[in-house]
């Protein structure tokens, strides 16, 4: 006999396709809402593989949504050397994205974390050891004051 529209055929259990709805529909649900995150730059959503041209004092990236306090933002172009990244927003305030030092044109990684790898609030180079854990990663490229987005990409140390 049928348990609470479970059928059993042989060695498996049929499910009712409003059961399976309901458990994919719950896993689409929970993925897509730990991507609930934006970035702003200048007042404007980030667009994934933009580039935007900094004033002198930089571009300081706003995040908000429900995982922004899990949220990280890092230049993989700085020149901090030792496998260090420089973070420019961990969790909530950040600095400024200069592309200050290396090449003209910095790209910039926005990811969450499901725990933070490092303490929140932290900017500047730091050995980040579990990038490769973000999720939901989105990247931008940020030109250095007085420099176009389409310029030759040169090391200017």
């Amino acid at each position: 006999a049928p348990m609470g529209g479970l059928q059993r055929r042989g060695a498996f259990w049929l499910l009712p396709l409003g059961i399976l709805t309901v458990v994919l529909g719950s896993q689409i649900v929970k993925s897509s809402s730990s991507c609930s995150f934006s970035v702003q730059i200048s007042g404007k959503e980030a667009v994934e593989n933009t580039c935007y041209e900094s004033p002198s004092g930089g571009l300081l990236p706003v995040v908000s949504g429900d995982v922004k306090d899990n949220v990280m933002v890092w230049d993989t172009e700085a020149p901090c050397g030792g496998g260090s990244v420089y973070i420019h927003y961990s969790g909530n305030e950040g600095a400024p994205m200069t592309a200050g030092r290396g090449p003209d044109v910095h790209t910039y990684i926005a990811g969450v974390f499901e725990t933070m790898p490092i303490a929140v609030g932290t900017t500047g180079c730091h050995v980040v050891e579990k990038l490769t854990e973000a999720t939901c990663k989105r990247s931008w490229r940020v030109a250095r004051f007085g420099t176009k987005c389409n310029a030759q990409v040169e090391d200017k140390n």
